[in-house]
């Protein structure tokens, strides 16, 4: 019995694994430290939040964070020191830390450890302003000490978020074989649709393939400094692969719906396709959504039926070429949809997969 939607998307998800790191990291982070005693038991409750801010989907993030938070902490101290040093009224040494930190946290390769910046200037000067060395040492030591414990969590229960990118690829296909299938049937309609007709049609396709590009970019780097990834090589590298494909196979269906929106509607006298080749494009752009959506051994019979219809569509507007019409915009749209296909090619697929 499959699962509800919400569960499986969660099943599907890199949230719980993390959390489940994360609580575990905490833990480890807290035990280590309790037992030094002095400074260590008073602060011991930075070390898990080292931990937890440091644990991630995958182990090069992770020491990229653990690394971005000790500097961020560290510029923050310095900020909350150096105005302990001038004897400044409390209300101006806050307005400074705050203001100065708060610019240093624009420094981009803080990442998203930045607004710990003036976090820690007000840490320091507040509570650790009887003692700032004191606590300094043990804000700092004991983040840092937490964010180890962090990444070496990473380093032994690595993540590896296939599923999610798997997942995304999948979605991003059925919708991009829907935009085919209503290009084509606005093509077939008995009237031909206005430009803002096309538009009307028009799917989100930069939303999903962004997010699509966010998750295949975390993929490969999961790949980096990962036991796991080396067992499975060939999926990694497959989903990578036809996820970048995918990205810029969007970008193609948009190019198709621009042209057809530009110069296939009503309100033109001269249209790129007219009534002799519409029906070849439908065809391929019907055919290639079956590409898209077909799965396992339906792949290779998808690919040489959308593969003909795609030539038939390139003869038909040679044709029109040969008795002297003007086929541009045509011929346009027959490069994007061959590109559309190749970008799809089971084969090669296949390939990035071996």
């Amino acid at each position: 019995m499959p699962l509800p939607r919400p569960l499986a998307d969660l099943a599907l998800h890199p949230a719980p694994a993390v959390a489940a790191k994360a609580a575990v990291a905490a833990v480890l982070a807290y035990l280590a430290v309790v037992p030094w005693g002095g400074v260590a038991s008073h602060y011991a409750y930075y070390a898990p939040l080292g931990a937890v801010v440091t644990v991630s989907t995958t182990t090069v993030h992770s020491v990229r964070t653990a690394v971005q938070s000790a500097v961020a902490i560290g510029l923050g101290a310095a900020l909350a020191v150096a105005v302990t040093m001038t004897s400044v009224p409390t209300l101006a040494g806050i307005a400074a830390v705050v203001a100065s930190g708060s610019l240093l946290s624009w420094w981009g390769r803080l990442g998203a450890m930045a607004s710990w910046v003036p976090v820690s200037a007000l840490f320091v000067l507040l509570i650790g302003g009887g003692d700032p060395g004191g606590y300094v040492l043990g804000y700092l030591g004991l983040t840092a000490v937490g964010a180890a414990v962090g990444v070496l969590v990473n380093v032994v229960l690595p993540s590896l978020p296939l599923a999610t990118a798997d997942a995304a690829q999948a979605e991003l296909r059925a919708l991009l074989a829907d935009q085919l299938d209503d290009l084509a049937d606005g093509l077939r309609q008995e009237s031909l649709p206005r430009s803002a007709e096309w538009e009307g049609r028009a799917r989100d396709l930069v939303t999903p393939a962004r997010t699509l590009e966010s998750l295949v970019a975390r993929a490969a780097e999961a790949q980096r400094a990962n036991w796991r990834a080396r067992r499975r090589q060939d999926s990694a590298r497959s989903t990578v692969t036809q996820g970048r494909a995918l990205g810029w196979l969007s970008y193609e269906v948009e190019e198709i719906l621009r042209t057809l929106a530009r110069d296939e509607h009503a309100d033109r006298d001269e249209v790129a396709l007219g009534p002799l080749l519409r029906p070849a494009a439908a065809d391929a752009f019907v055919a290639v959504a079956a590409v898209l959506r077909a799965t396992g051994d339906d792949r290779e019979p998808a690919y040489g039926a959308a593969d003909a219809a795609v030539a038939r569509f390139a003869d038909a507007v040679r044709e029109r070429q040969h008795a002297g019409a003007d086929t541009f915009a045509a011929s346009a749209l027959v490069v994007a949809t061959r590109r559309v296909l190749d970008a799809v090619d089971p084969r090669v697929a296949a390939a990035a997969g071996s």
